[in-house]
């Protein structure tokens, strides 16, 4: 999976970038658009959105949506892929081998696990305390990068077709 994310990382802007205006942040429903109208996907996705309640990343409400979107979601599939986005930032989450993972294609601290590139997180398991510990890890990582207290949160699921 590694070698995969890394392989993504390198390469997927390149060829997206030709397709889209790179000055400009775009929501899921739009990337997707771009990349079924330019033949870039391999396969064809329904997209899911959570974190419709309106509640702010940082707080009480926002955390437990979070974790309650995280477990419900989850506990149903053995594969699954989502995208978390707070402004400006996008995150990968997912779930593959029974454990929850997380990739964050940004510059990552050391003092959050990174070594100043991109961060590739994998939990023991599905468990409760996994999804509590990406909530934490992801409130961090915002907190750090200076991410504004009124800013909202989107998840995005993914579930591929037939």
């Amino acid at each position: 999976m590694c070698k995969i994310i890394e392989g993504i990382i390198c390469l997927l802007p390149l060829t997206v970038n030709e397709y889209r205006d790179v000055g400009r942040f775009y929501d899921v429903a739009e990337a997707h658009t771009i990349l079924s109208r330019n033949h870039l996907l391999h396969k064809k996705y329904d997209i899911s959105e959570e974190c419709i309640s309106g509640y702010k990343t940082f707080s009480s409400e926002g955390r437990k949506e979070m974790l309650r979107i995280l477990q419900s979601k989850i506990s149903s599939c053995e594969s699954l892929m989502g995208i978390y986005t707070c402004s400006p930032y996008i995150f990968t989450i997912g779930v593959c081998n029974h454990a929850l993972f997380l990739v964050d294609t940004h510059s990552v601290n050391e003092d959050l696990g990174g070594n100043g590139n991109a961060l590739f997180m994998v939990t023991p398991d599905t468990s409760y305390q996994s999804c509590k510990l990406v909530v934490q890890w992801l409130l961090l990582r915002l907190i750090s990068a200076g991410v504004k207290e009124d800013s909202i949160q989107s998840m995005c699921w993914l579930a591929c077709q037939g």
